[in-house]
């Protein structure tokens, strides 16, 4: 199934209405279809022939975030570990959303996120998905879970130090740096997907391993801050900031290039962790739901005709870790 011009052209534009945070489209994008190129090729197949709807659907949560009028939708992308006892070991931490709210109450949720027992809830529902062989709740699930789990993989998304006070960095960090980079990443680590044996174990790791960059953050932006005290903005001629179409401040090249320097490819790294982590939950969801018979969910003259460039994409990624003929939306 490919996705239709016309929705393309509708997401598209709405986006470009919103100041979205999180990663930017760059990243979002790259990241789902790397994951699809990583899974194995009994479901990888499925995977690549609705790619087109499980890559735009991959950033529509920032959007849906901005749209809705309920407050957990927020929060869903988030978690203050500050906030929390997050010195506890994993295993002492709530495991399910239910859980969560037993101990910590509602509010406490409202205030301070509830990412990890998000994507538990959704991985407990992709599971069920599978089962269910429902190909409309698999692809839906699996575009969301994908994008939950590239947020729990930004410093940004589990510090609320970072988030409150440090917010430019925070576009910069996941938007202005792989929309400059990028092209030079090598997306791929080169392993193959693993079954999950602990699934809510393996997200609070992914969130600590987050956390353990906010210090070298705070520290980065601070010295390059005090070398760049004039000029860490571009700056139209009458001396306001430029900006760009969500409404961010756009940082100057050498400034992004410094930041991108002291940082040692943290931003390349953290997308590879992304990408790898995404197709290991998905391909154990999978798992987990008995292993159904993807193909038939398909016309067979679709997996047929979209076989051959599948092959072709995944074996150019395999060797170089780059996506090609990708079209991609600049926020910058």
């Amino acid at each position: 199934m490919k996705i239709t011009k016309y929705v393309l052209l509708f997401l598209t534009l709405i986006t470009r209405l919103l100041n979205v945070y999180g990663w930017g489209i760059w990243a979002h994008k790259h990241i789902s279809k790397a994951a699809i190129l990583t899974l194995p090729q009994q479901i990888g197949i499925f995977f690549d022939n609705h790619a087109d709807f499980i890559v735009e659907e991959s950033f529509v949560p920032d959007i849906r975030k901005h749209l809705s009028n309920e407050s957990f939708e927020y929060v869903r992308h988030h978690i203050y570990l500050e906030e929390y006892d997050y010195r506890l070991t994993v295993h002492d931490m709530p495991q399910t959303m239910f859980n969560a709210q037993s101990k910590y109450g509602q509010n406490k949720l409202l205030k301070h996120g509830v990412l990890p027992w998000n994507i538990d809830t959704l991985m407990n529902d992709l599971t069920d998905a599978f089962k269910k062989k429902i190909k409309t709740e698999i692809l839906y699930i699996a575009s969301e879970l994908s994008h939950f789990i590239a947020d729990a993989h930004v410093p940004f998304h589990v510090s609320i130090v970072l988030r409150e006070h440090h917010y430019r960095s925070e576009s910069l960090w996941e938007a202005e740096l792989p929309e400059l980079f990028g092209k030079h990443y090598n997306l791929s680590n080169g392993n193959a997907v693993v079954y999950i044996n602990d699934s809510r174990s393996e997200i609070w790791n992914i969130i600590r391993n987050s956390y353990q960059f906010v210090n070298e953050l705070l520290m980065t932006e601070q010295k390059l801050n005090n070398l760049f005290k004039t000029s860490r903005y571009k700056k139209k001629l009458n001396g306001e900031l430029l900006r760009n179409v969500y409404n961010r401040p756009i940082h100057t090249k050498d400034y992004a290039i410094a930041y991108n320097s002291l940082l040692d490819g943290m931003v390349e790294e953290q997308i590879r962790k992304s990408i790898y982590a995404i197709a290991s939950f998905w391909y154990t969801a999978w798992i987990d739901a008995g292993q159904p018979d993807m193909h038939n969910l398909d016309p067979e003259y679709l997996t047929r005709k979209n076989a051959k460039v599948y092959t072709e994409d995944r074996q150019l990624y395999a060797q170089t870790g780059k996506i090609f003929d990708f079209i991609n939306d600049n926020e910058y």
